[in-house]
């Protein structure tokens, strides 16, 4: 016959138990990426807007690669890192007016490929394609939970060499900010071998007239530290974004008609 002391044993076992599986069963399950169903409805919007949407209101990471037949136009800019609603308080010297300035951020142009969508509860796969299909030059996979989009037509080789090298090791501490992420990438000797060898510029500075919008995207600190080894500049880039959210950039900027350097941005 059980003992009082071992029943009594045996039913906090059980109670701790059916708690700790009640509280696992409780928990939210995570989506999957390729399993999210999304609705949207726009007409001829530019991609920034579109992506925004889908950054913001379904946490979809979106890598983009640049082809060289898009250089120099803005259809395909959108935020790497959201900005949020910044804004700056001001008043007079004896606190009898005091005015609030609001800051938006850049208004994106459509240029020559708008994009339309008009999907209820629909697959990513199903949006992705209609996407990239009015992007043109262009095909789409998830590549480590990251929805990649990289060029099928006018490839930069340069590009390929730096998104297929072999990063040794990254790191990042937790408390820094999004703008130290880049900081670290520029760090990296496998960055500047490929950057030198192939003639090409990036300093990682970010430029605006809205100082505040720009904090606001890259003075946002990370509470996740990184270690990241023995993988390629693609998957590192994946990775961050997975983490940081938003999305990664990658394409050429302008050349100097004074050198044969070209200079070209990581926007992450």
């Amino acid at each position: 016959m059980m003992s009082k002391k071992t029943a009594v044993v045996t039913l906090c076992c059980i109670i701790i138990f059916s708690f700790g599986t009640s509280s696992v069963l409780g928990q939210k399950k995570e989506i999957d990426l390729k399993d999210k169903r999304l609705t949207i409805k726009m007409e001829l919007q530019p991609l920034g807007v579109v992506f925004k949407y889908l950054i913001e209101n379904y946490d979809i990471p979106i890598g983009f690669e640049e082809s060289t037949l898009d250089r120099g136009h803005p259809d395909f800019n959108f935020y790497a890192n959201l900005p949020g609603q910044p804004q700056h308080s001001t008043q007079t010297p004896d606190g009898s007016v005091k005015v609030t300035f609001k800051y938006v951020g850049r208004v994106f142009k459509a240029g020559q490929h708008p994009i339309t969508l008009n999907v209820e509860n629909e697959s990513l796969k199903e949006v992705f394609n209609q996407i990239v299909e009015q992007m043109e030059n262009y095909k789409w996979k998830i590549k480590d939970g990251v929805v990649n989009i990289f060029p099928v037509k006018a490839r930069d080789e340069r590009f390929a060499r730096l998104l297929g090298m072999n990063v040794r090791r990254f790191t990042f501490d937790k408390g820094k900010t999004v703008e130290d992420i880049t900081t670290n990438i520029l760090a990296l000797p496998e960055v500047e071998k490929v950057l030198k060898d192939n003639k090409l510029i990036f300093s990682g500075i970010r430029y605006g007239t809205a100082t505040l919008v720009l904090d606001a995207q890259y003075g946002r600190t990370i509470n996740v530290g990184m270690d990241f080894s023995n993988l390629t500049f693609r998957a590192l880039l994946n990775k961050i974004t997975r983490i940081k959210g938003g999305g990664w950039i990658l394409k050429w900027k302008w050349k100097s008609k004074s050198s044969s350097w070209e200079t070209i941005d990581i926007d992450i």
